[in-house]
């Protein structure tokens, strides 16, 4: 098998081509089950789990962010009108904000996701 090279007791998550997401707490040794999210785009790092960007789901023609805290998938956020290529949407929560960067929008959010500013 394969081994996953970690200094810190950091988790890590991995999106999947299906838009499963797994999780790990430690160092890769055991993973968690997959979390399905479905339209799931892009990942990165919040307060208590992780932010993710999912793409034309809930009737959005463009993106919308939640929050993943272990297993629970959290409410989508206002949709964002986005064009979306394949490999050009970023995602990061910041001290309460949510910023999503897609193909040659960048976008911010002061409130986790209600109103968007670009």
């Amino acid at each position: 098998g394969r081994k996953v090279a970690a200094r810190l007791q950091i988790p890590a998550a991995v999106l999947c081509a299906d838009s499963s997401i797994i999780t790990t707490n430690d160092k890769a040794a055991t993973w968690k089950s997959p979390v399905q999210v479905p339209g799931a785009i892009a990942i990165n790092f919040a307060r208590d789990g992780y932010i993710v960007a999912t793409a034309n789901q809930n009737e959005c023609v463009g993106i919308q962010t939640l929050e993943l805290k272990g297993t629970n998938v959290g409410s989508p956020s206002t949709c964002l009108e986005a064009g979306i290529k394949e490999g050009t949407v970023a995602v990061a929560h910041t001290s309460g904000s949510v910023l999503v960067w897609s193909d040659d929008i960048f976008a911010t959010s002061p409130d986790g996701g209600d109103t968007w500013q670009s």
